[in-house]
């Protein structure tokens, strides 16, 4: 007797549990979106639920932009862009090199924020249910000074470096390596300038002394990174190196 009220009660607990599961939306639990960064106004920003970025009147007037990496509706995700009245909105775009401005009157909310909400639409579990993964709060800070996060697209090669070009859209240095037998030792090197008064700031994780420098040497491996500081110091972009090899001639 004893035996068997164990066995109803432990299948009582274990229905209760896929009940509990089953009630978790899918597309919350198994979403393909994994959103870390966005492009404001040219820079790129890590997504946080309060962000703030340095604008000037030039920078709005030249058309103000909030873009993505990727095109999310190939997720069956958008990142919407919220007018003042909370309620419509504008999906951001996949970012390029002439993205549409916004008409930053209908986005402002107290004069200087923007809403955002990242979303799953539920195509991916196919509901159909919007299903919102996250909000954020862009704050919009007013400055004097250059805004921007660019790297000059000249660069000196160093070693292992074949060739390369700086992307200052996406915010990638697309680099081609001689191939090596052993890759990981190659600890190859390139140096890059910063333009409009920016600052290479940070190296794979280590401060440049002296709060950054114009022009530095960098690791070219796969998946190095730097960081650039705009004059004004509120922004910063992340450049993250992206490798393919080429077979040295026989």
């Amino acid at each position: 007797m004893k035996k068997s009220k164990f066995l109803k009660k432990s299948l009582a607990m274990l229905l209760a549990l896929m009940l509990v599961v089953a009630m978790i939306p899918l597309s919350a639990a198994a979403s393909p979106v994994n959103l870390g960064a966005i492009y404001v106004d040219g820079n790129r920003v890590e997504l946080a639920e309060s962000m703030t970025v340095d604008v000037t009147d030039q920078s709005l007037n030249d058309g103000f932009s909030i873009t993505t990496n990727e095109d999310l509706s190939k997720l069956g995700a958008e990142l919407r862009i919220y007018k003042t009245d909370g309620v419509t909105y504008t999906p951001a775009p996949q970012v390029s090199a002439n993205p549409t401005g916004l008409t930053l009157n209908d986005y402002l909310v107290n004069g200087n924020t923007i809403k955002l909400a990242l979303y799953d639409l539920g195509t991916t579990n196919g509901t159909g249910d919007d299903v919102e993964l996250g909000s954020y709060t862009l704050t919009l800070k007013k400055v004097q000074g250059s805004t921007t996060t660019n790297l000059s697209e000249t660069y000196v090669a160093g070693k292992g470096v074949v060739s390369a070009t700086i992307d200052n859209v996406t915010k990638t240095i697309n680099v081609k390596l001689a191939r090596d037998d052993n890759q990981a030792s190659l600890d190859a090197r390139m140096t890059v300038t910063a333009v409009d008064n920016a600052k290479i700031t940070n190296v794979n994780g280590t401060p440049v002394p002296n709060d950054g420098a114009t022009t530095t040497e960098i690791d070219a491996d796969d998946k190095s990174y730097i960081e650039v500081t705009s004059q004004t110091g509120g922004n910063v972009s992340k450049f993250t190196v992206v490798a393919t090899y080429e077979d040295a001639l026989a």
